[in-house]
């Protein structure tokens, strides 16, 4: 019983891990800086959703 409590444990942190290097290198939204104002006031800023697929 303990060893499949193991299996599962390292499988979950696999998958955790897995899932999360997979968004950090393949984000699925784009954020960009367009423009600002001189003072640095107003800032106009470009957001695109590029999904899962390229």
């Amino acid at each position: 019983m303990n060893k499949k409590l193991w299996v599962s444990v390292l499988i979950l942190v696999i998958v955790i891990g897995g899932f999360y290097s997979f968004m950090k290198f393949n984000p699925p939204l784009e954020i960009s800086t367009l423009a600002s104002s001189e003072n640095h006031k107003s800032v106009v800023v470009g957001l695109a959703i590029k999904g899962f697929v390229k």
